[in-house]
């Protein structure tokens, strides 16, 4: 199926560190280059430790674009200095210090922030089955192609408004681009709350 062969094709471009901390991986990738990441890799805990305490002190340092993402500083370094694997929260922060463009995917939905006028962007997707995040070496061209068949989203937290602000209109039209049947029967269309749980349910 298309579906497959898309998949297939994606994985020529994935690349997935082997640590636990993939997100946290990929940012390192992205800014320091693979061979980089091989020689942080190899000095793994020590050098996790300490980039993961220069980023405390990035943290306290941008006081400012913490409230324009309304993130908490607290949570964020807790994020960095007690827990396993960094947050999206904290991803996007380190995207938005270092002024880098970051396009996200999941399997059905993706979201952009242009930091800068450059073309260089970081491409990310989240492997929901291996909860695992990847990092994406593609063209421009590809990337548009790969957006075509997913959900814009303007909000992670919320990748959905509320029901009542879409038209019946605009979720067919987010049917269409999921590949979801609006169809309840070959005559009758789904009721709005249905295509939108349905919306839900392949984008969570």
């Amino acid at each position: 199926s298309q579906k497959e062969e898309e998949k297939k094709e994606e994985k020529k471009y994935i690349f997935i560190p082997e640590e636990e901390d993939t997100l946290f991986w990929c940012y390192i990738i992205y800014k320091y280059g693979y061979s980089e990441y091989e020689l942080k890799r190899e000095k793994k805990y020590e050098s996790i430790t300490n980039l993961k305490i220069n980023l405390v002190y990035t943290l306290r340092d941008n006081k400012d674009l913490l409230k324009k993402y309304k993130l908490k500083k607290t949570k964020l370094e807790e994020n960095l200095t007690s827990e396993k694997r960094i947050s999206l929260d904290t991803f996007l922060f380190l995207m938005s210090v270092n002024n880098y463009n970051i396009t996200y995917f999941t399997e059905n939905t993706y979201f952009e922030e242009n930091n800068s006028d450059e073309e260089k962007r970081c491409i990310i997707k989240y492997e929901k089955k291996q909860d695992k995040y990847g990092i994406l070496e593609i063209t421009n061209e590809k990337l548009e192609e790969l957006k075509s068949n997913k959900l814009k989203i303007l909000n992670m937290s919320k990748p959905l408004k509320a029901l009542s602000s879409y038209k019946v209109l605009d979720l067919k039209e987010i049917c269409k681009t999921l590949n979801i049947n609006i169809m309840k029967t070959s005559t009758k269309c789904k009721t709005k709350k249905e295509l939108y749980q349905l919306i839900q349910e392949k984008i969570n």
